[in-house]
């Protein structure tokens, strides 16, 4: 009895480890290297190093890569890195005899480079000698990620290719045997940093992926694919409001079947917390507050995403094209936060951009008004009008067209001169707007070129007359926010009008002269944005 229950215990024990050791995955490798300086003639880079760091801390934490597999080269020299290339390169030789050799090297490069080779200070490093020492490996997946302008040339890639889908195979076992290039750029491109961002747009958005903005099918992994795939579209996305276009670029040669998996969403939990993204849309992210560090810029899909992040205090913005939806959050390690479960405030679009998040917005909306004008001419009746007018906004100041139409009667004051004043103008407006609540209120500048017609009925001999006159005044608005798209607009002011009126005596016409009467207007009206 006692020997039976012995063997159920070691059969167990060896079924245990034999489940073990299927789940244990690869043995992975890391090798990341930042350089800011090339050579002495290229500008110095801001965020390349930093880029190399947080890439190593990101698959260090979600990727499983020992602290004691990983090297971090910042600012070093080729010789440096073609010396630790080599000692990985042993090591894992070394290390990993057997033919189950489950092992994958990382090799990330951040910095100058052109179609040769990268520029670490102010010497080169070949691409065909970085190739040699990556495909020399006896590691059994080598991946190879090169963030810097004209890295294309590792891959001989001339021009931009689809991004065309790809898998990997790495489940618990390794069933994959091969190599994998990935580039920022094709080759005679470009690869762009961002102020905003902190870092450049590839690692970035890389980062973003492996974070979990790229787990699309929502298993709480990202794959090479998966990553590969996000970071192609949205640096291609982000280098779309620059000069040129930056089309990040593989090659790869992968024998076996299966998915290569970079990270794992749930690895650093007694760290990290996890946001939990449903709807469509741009987010950006910020560390404590509005205004502070961008942790992420991510794109997310229809079926929603997941993303890691550090515990602490964040600011997210949900972008669309109306308006901004605003959050504060605060992420506990462990914890799971659904972003459309927590308190949110709507900003319109028109007040980010007079915040200074936004250039310029050429065309925002139109509003239709109808109000009244003061005379202008002495006898003439209080004017009705209506004005047609749109804004370009800006973050510091607020540009208003408008056009308008106003009708008046006038009686001279002998009692034979009867007229019917039209005045059409077309007008330009200069305004600065502070936003309260749902109340907008701006304070400007008002010019008014004007068209003249003045229609006379009376028993004399004065012809009808048409002219041309300005004005210049003051303009006080107060908008009203009512839903996304409508809002009430109510403004006004005083105005000087310079102008030409005839002169008539007994029904007739004996002259002209230039009048500069003070009138007024105001108007009130609904508007529709775009």
């Amino acid at each position: 009895m006692v020997s039976a229950r012995v063997l159920l215990i070691m059969v167990t024990v060896v079924s245990f480890l034999l489940d073990l050791y299927a789940w244990a995955g690869p043995e992975l490798y890391l090798i990341a290297a930042g350089n800011n300086l090339g050579l002495p003639d290229e500008p110095a880079l801001q965020y390349a190093e930093s880029d190399a760091t947080q890439l190593t801390t990101m698959l260090k934490r979600l990727g499983g890569v020992p602290s004691q597999n990983t090297v971090l080269l910042s600012g070093e020299t080729a010789s440096t890195f073609r010396r630790v290339l080599v000692e990985i390169n042993a090591r894992i030789r070394t290390k990993h005899t057997s033919l189950e050799n489950d092992t994958v090297l990382i090799v990330y490069y951040s910095g100058h480079a052109d179609a040769v080779g990268l520029h670490l200070r102010d010497t080169v490093l070949p691409f065909d000698e970085l190739k040699d020492l990556i495909a020399g490996s006896p590691a059994k997946v080598r991946i190879l990620i090169v963030d810097s302008c004209r890295s294309g040339g590792v891959t001989r890639v001339k021009g931009a290719i689809p991004a065309d889908e790809f898998q990997i195979q790495l489940n618990n076992r390794l069933q994959a045997e091969g190599w994998a290039v990935l580039t920022s750029s094709a080759d005679g491109e470009d690869s762009h940093e961002s102020e905003q961002l902190q870092a450049s747009f590839f690692s970035h958005h890389l980062l973003n992926a492996l974070r979990g903005a790229a787990d699309k099918n929502r298993d709480g992994t990202v794959t090479l694919g998966e990553a590969y795939q996000y970071t192609y579209q949205q640096t291609l996305r982000s280098s779309g409001q620059t000069l040129h276009l930056q089309h990040p670029t593989y090659q790869y040669d992968i024998k076996g079947k299966g998915e290569l998996v970079l990270t794992r969403l749930a690895n650093d939990q007694n760290r990290s917390g996890q946001l939990t993204i449903k709807k469509a849309g741009l987010y950006l992210i910020m560390e404590r507050e509005e205004g502070g560090r961008v942790v992420a810029e991510v794109s997310v899909g229809r079926e929603g995403t997941q993303l890691v992040l550090p515990s602490g205090n964040y600011f997210v913005q949900q972008r669309s094209r109306r308006h901004y939806l605003e959050y504060l959050l605060t992420l506990a390690p462990g914890e799971d936060v659904v972003l459309e479960n927590l308190a949110h405030r709507m900003v319109k679009y028109a007040r980010l951009v007079r915040k200074g998040e936004n250039e310029l917005q050429w065309f925002r909306g139109i509003y239709a008004l109808s109000g009244v004008r003061g005379n202008v001419l002495s006898g003439e009746s209080i004017a009705p009008q209506v004005i047609l007018r749109s804004f370009v906004d800006m973050s510091w100041i607020s540009i208003g067209i408008q056009g308008r139409f106003a009708q008046s009667h006038l009686k001279a004051v002998e009692g034979l001169t009867q007229c019917t004043h039209y005045d059409i103008g077309l007008g330009v407006s200069a305004q600065r707007f502070e936003d309260i609540g749902l109340f907008s209120f701006s304070f400007g500048l008002l010019l008014d070129v004007s068209f003249h017609r003045q229609q006379y009925s009376s028993p004399g001999t004065v012809s009808d007359r048409n002219s041309w006159g300005f004005g210049f005044g003051m303009i006080t608005s107060v908008e009203i926010e009512v839903f996304t798209e409508l809002g009430i607009l109510v403004e006004g002011g005083p105005m000087i009008y310079v102008l030409p009126r005839g002169l008539t005596r007994a029904g007739a016409e004996v002259g002209e002269e230039i009048k500069t009467p003070l009138s007024w207007w105001t108007a009130a009206g609904v508007g529709w944005k775009f």
